[in-house]
């Protein structure tokens, strides 16, 4: 669920001066804008990415998104759902992630230079 508080948070952790923010409403669960008042700061992308959900396809969102790497040299941003998991503790559901999809999704974030900021 986004709150004011959590946007808050993450602005704050990535050094933005702004933000605006919708709240989550139900099973709409909103959206969050950032940016930077200041001069001198350079270009950089924003990518939205909703990865498949199921594992049978799961390769092909992490390929997606690493044939996007080499697409521009500005520093990148990527936001949305990979319908994936760093960590086996992150599922809730008895139903538990295989291994190889865990180290394969942490894999290709490390390819892509990216990391998690957690959950908003």
């Amino acid at each position: 669920m986004i709150t004011k508080d959590k946007v808050f948070k993450v602005r704050n952790k990535l050094d933005f001066t702004g933000s605006f923010v919708v709240d989550s409403m139900g099973l709409n669960e909103g959206v969050a804008m950032f940016w930077r008042d200041a001069e001198g700061f350079g270009r950089w992308r924003l990518s939205g990415f909703y990865g498949y959900p199921g594992w049978n396809r799961c390769r092909e969102s992490w390929q997606l998104m690493c044939s996007l790497l080499d697409k521009s040299t500005l520093p990148w941003i990527i936001l949305g759902d990979f319908n994936d998991l760093l960590y086996a503790s992150e599922k809730e559901s008895r139903n538990s992630q295989p291994q190889w999809l865990l180290n394969d999704f942490r894999n290709a974030l490390q390819f892509c230079g990216l990391f998690d900021l957690d959950y908003v």
